[in-house]
């Protein structure tokens, strides 16, 4: 079993100057925010420091459903946090804070019909618990009847947010609890078998975006406190291509990025034939996370039986599949074809979906629960049974993993020594775990090139000449590099303590 261990990696980049001497001191926020790093996994406080975020498990996705951004079927931009509220919307936000001392009441002069209020948590979320809280004091008493609905938030009508909504409790008598919790669940009669694969006809969570409550009765001075959604932890996935990670795949590049956007209003489709073998058929996905994690659960998503949504309502489930994962150890591939980038894979699961199962009981949910391990890279490919066509939505895939990013590598700007002549010593002051591990390496230099990089919208880099044709909608801007010159020393040696000399080449 692999012991965790976390790595922050410091490359700096000094050009170098030929008067003076004197010291460079690196302290601030907007030092570092002019290094390169994968974005969401630093934290730069206000006094100059700099840490590695923390990935939590067992989170209230409501707490920060303010932080996340979507969009919705027109296209526009949506905030987290309420939707709607059919009375009194102005207090609605108070059932966001977590204080029981706050709260939304319905006008007792509004019709029941309004009596409604509905909460966006800003991203699909895995969850299992969700927790009403009612003030109970003169002139705020609980609910006394409702019921609580929810959805994944895949629209049922092309360009309108219209969800199905699926009841997960309420009131079956007037209620005077003042904390009130419903266990979510996901039943999965599918048969798949395979390595780490949970088997229970029942998952212990449900993926929900929004989570509306609707009163049944009015009642005197009725108030809704608090609403608090209990789930499983912070999803790794998203914000791959801030972070500088790309995903790639033999088929379908325009929507592959789906899986990891955080919402099931998107997928990604494969149409597979069985009569081609998976590499060539394109049957496959490799994803770059951008940086480096500890991960030991990976689930997956597709649309639910039944479903009707305009576009998935005419398809099969996976047939079988396999996952493999790298920390991204390079391997040598001289003279060699691959599909894979030339980093070591080692086996998740291989998944069979079709041999104990049939057409109406294949899995549409997968939970693969492991010991953790280092991921920077997920291979994915698709196994389809021989002349059998496939067709399958993929709506999501999560990633969680508790505590820091496995490693982290920040690489500075040049910095211009500012007519220093040389540096002598290389010091820095940290507080870490015995589990973390600060490694700094230098390079110096006198000439510096720029090279200009083109990517599409899922972050994969394009000949110029395509980019160009491509519509604003489905490609990144420009990026300019500046370069190293050829002039410049390679790498030093990691620094091992704290004053060390100076490793690299000075005037």
């Amino acid at each position: 079993m692999l012991q965790r261990a976390y790595l922050l990696t410091l490359l700096v980049l000094f050009p170098l100057g030929e008067t003076g001497a004197g010291t460079l001191l690196i302290n601030s926020q907007d030092q570092w925010r002019q290094w390169t790093f994968p974005q969401g996994v630093l934290s730069l406080a206000a006094d100059g420091s700099i840490g590695l975020r923390h990935f939590r498990r067992d989170i209230d996705a409501v707490a920060d459903a303010a932080e996340f951004f979507h969009l919705n079927a027109k296209g526009k931009e949506v905030q987290g946090g309420i939707r709607g509220a059919g009375t009194h919307i102005d207090q609605a936000a108070h059932i966001l804070d977590g204080a029981v001392t706050t709260w939304w009441q319905p006008s007792q002069e509004a019709p029941l019909d309004d009596w409604w209020v509905e909460i966006d948590l800003g991203r699909l979320v895995q969850a299992k618990k969700l927790r009403l809280i009612f003030p109970d004091t003169e002139g705020a008493r609980p609910l006394r009847e409702f019921s609580v609905f929810v959805t994944e938030g895949t629209p049922f009508l092309t360009g309108q947010d219209v969800f199905r909504y699926d009841r997960v409790g309420g009131t079956t008598q007037p209620s005077r609890e003042t904390v009130i919790e419903y266990d979510l669940v996901t039943p999965e009669l599918g048969n798949a078998t395979g390595e780490y694969l949970a088997t229970s006809d029942t998952l212990e969570y449900m993926s929900i975006q929004y989570v509306r409550v609707v009163a049944h009765a009015k009642s005197l001075d009725a108030a809704l406190a608090a609403i608090e959604v209990e789930a499983i932890g912070d999803n790794i996935a998203p914000g791959t291509i801030e972070r500088g990670g790309v995903i790639r795949t033999g088929r379908d590049p325009r929507t592959i990025a789906n899986i990891m956007d955080g919402t099931a209003a998107t997928w990604w489709t494969l149409t597979s034939r069985g009569d081609l073998d998976w590499r060539d058929k394109g049957d496959w996905f490799e994803w770059d996370l951008g940086a480096t994690f500890w991960i030991d659960q990976l689930t997956m998503v597709e649309p639910p039986p039944g479903f009707a949504t305009l576009g998935v309502n005419s398809y099969r489930n996976q047939s079988g599949f396999e996952l493999l994962t790298s920390d991204g150890t390079p391997i040598p591939t001289e003279g060699e074809e691959r599909l894979q980038s030339p980093v070591d894979y080692q086996l998740l699961s291989f998944v069979d979906n079709e041999t104990l199962s049939s057409a109406g009981t294949r899995n549409r949910n997968f939970d693969f629960r492991f010991p953790a391990r280092k991921v920077r890279y997920l291979f994915y490919h698709h196994e389809s049974p021989v002349n059998r066509s496939t067709v399958f939505h993929l709506f999501e895939i999560f990633l969680y993993g508790a505590g820091h990013p496995a490693e982290v590598v920040m690489t500075s700007n040049f910095i211009d020594l500012e007519g220093a002549k040389s540096l002598r010593r290389m010091r820095w002051e940290a507080e870490t775990t015995a589990e973390t591990r600060i490694e700094i390496r230098t390079r110096t230099g006198n000439t510096l090139d720029e090279e200009i990089f083109y990517y599409d919208k899922n972050g994969r880099e394009v000949p110029k000449g395509r980019w160009d044709k491509l519509p604003a909608s489905q490609k990144l801007p420009e990026v300019t590099v500046t370069k190293a010159g050829a002039d410049w020393s390679a790498w030093s040696s990691a620094y091992k303590e704290s004053g060390e000399a100076f490793r690299s080449p000075t005037p």
